[in-house]
């Protein structure tokens, strides 16, 4: 994770020195908890505003079987309460403070956002206390995961009628059949049905850990301050000092945990040693017809199994090499092909990489 952060840095200090803009980024300060976390502050005075990035390098690689999406709904119920608050009373407070604040999963990354504007410092200081609670002491509730799933199986019955998502899901299906990357991080409506509270609280206390986590802040604060703030949260207390909770005693040189423990119990990490996607000797074709006569549009996908884990080698200059290709509009491939011949209203190139 280090890797990653400096190597974001790097790319940002290279894309704006390319536009001749003039850029003095600010001291960062870099901490490393009793507990186990990371915290990085860039203290930047220009607006009154600070915002917050919690990542623990763990996602939906460690799905179990037949429960895809689990981590995705750990991470979308953090938002479902905490203490007395149930998902109306956080949406009414963060709503409130004027902040924002969201959760989310992918493959190798389980991460919360949060921002707030620093004007008033009794705002900002609850903010980031709730913001705290929502990451260290969620609710996960049975009641909340019923919503949760009511609302959400909803959504992935929509995918039927939504064509883009229809060809995304299908070319990541179809391309990676087999291999762990190729495992839905939304899961299915089966998998979602069986994921259980035991099964998110499970989750949440093995992985949402210290230990390997990473609390990235940047903004109108400063490193006292923040750590003011997390020695003083109980909920953050609770969490550091949870001594039957724990990363496997060995690390790789990636500073990965080779297997997360809870008392006594370890499940190995997915994303060490996993092969690389098998290539193709042939072209495969995947049609979708949706039958409807009516349509006027046709997604196209052609697909490579050329995805890489963050942390290797070469991570930045393919990240690099994606955006420029077709990582936007003033991307090359989709001036060439909408902009200068008009053959398509966009064209883009997407990888499976973390940000």
């Amino acid at each position: 994770m280090k890797t990653l952060f400096k190597a974001l840095i790097c790319m940002t200090l290279t894309l704006l020195s390319q536009n001749s803009l003039a850029l003095e980024f600010p001291p960062m300060s870099e901490s490393h908890r009793e507990g186990g976390l990371h915290v990085v502050v860039v203290p930047d005075n220009s607006l009154p505003y600070v915002t917050l990035t919690f990542v623990v390098p763990v996602g939906s690689l460690q799905d179990p079987e037949g429960k895809e999406g689990l981590a995705m709904a750990t991470a979308e119920l953090l938002s479902y309460g905490t203490g007395d608050l149930n998902q109306k009373g956080v949406a009414e407070i963060i709503d409130g403070y004027g902040g924002q604040f969201g959760a989310w999963a992918d493959h190798e990354v389980f991460g919360v956002s949060g921002s707030i504007p620093t004007i008033e410092p009794e705002a900002r200081d609850g903010f980031l206390k709730l913001y705290l609670d929502l990451i260290t002491r969620p609710s996960l509730t049975e009641e909340s995961l019923n919503k949760f799933k009511q609302n959400y199986l909803g959504k992935l019955r929509a995918v039927l009628d939504d064509n883009k998502a229809i060809a995304n899901l299908g070319s990541d299906r179809f391309g990676l059949a087999g291999h762990p990357m190729g495992r839905p991080v939304m899961g299915n409506v089966k998998s979602i049905q069986a994921i259980t509270t035991q099964d998110v609280r499970d989750y949440h206390r093995r992985y949402v850990s210290p230990q390997h986590g990473w609390l990235l802040v940047g903004g109108n604060v400063t490193p006292d301050q923040i750590k003011a703030l997390l020695d003083a949260h109980s909920g953050v207390q609770s969490w550091e000092s949870d001594e039957d909770r724990m990363c496997m005693e060995a690390f790789d040189a990636q500073g990965w945990c080779a297997a997360f423990c809870v008392d006594g119990d370890c499940v190995s990490n997915n994303r060490l040693g996993m092969k690389a996607p098998i290539q193709q000797e042939k072209l495969r074709v995947l049609l979708l017809d949706k039958d409807e006569p009516g349509l006027n549009q046709v997604q196209f996908r052609v697909g490579f199994p050329l995805r890489r884990l963050i942390g290797s080698p070469d991570w930045f200059e393919y990240r690099l090499g994606v955006h420029t290709l077709g990582g936007g509009f003033v991307a090359r491939i989709n001036q060439v092909l909408r902009v200068q011949q008009g053959l398509t209203y966009g064209a883009y190139v997407q990888s499976d990489y973390q940000m």
